[in-house]
């Protein structure tokens, strides 16, 4: 089944596909996710399952601030020190 996505490069055609073919599933009970990488896996397991790593803001008035509320990602948490700060 085709998603109506053109590429002109058979190696963007393929890393695109990934996100179509969901390979990899998330072995915790109750959780029927899927991904098509296995980062993007390992993401969502720290995210909503384990959540090992935490990113805590350096603005000591942030509710983000160590202590308080934390990034499961260091994506999110870059994004939000450019924006909120």
């Amino acid at each position: 089944e085709e998603c109506g996505r053109f590429f002109d490069q058979v190696h963007k055609l393929n890393h695109h596909k990934r996100y179509h073919d969901r390979k990899h599933e998330c072995p915790y009970e109750g959780c029927d996710k899927k991904f098509g990488t296995k980062t993007h896996l390992d993401r969502h397991i720290n995210d909503k399952h384990v959540k090992s790593k935490a990113y805590h803001c350096i603005e000591p008035t942030c509710p983000y601030y160590k202590g308080g509320k934390a990034f499961p990602r260091k994506d999110n948490w870059r994004r939000h020190m450019v924006k909120k700060h």
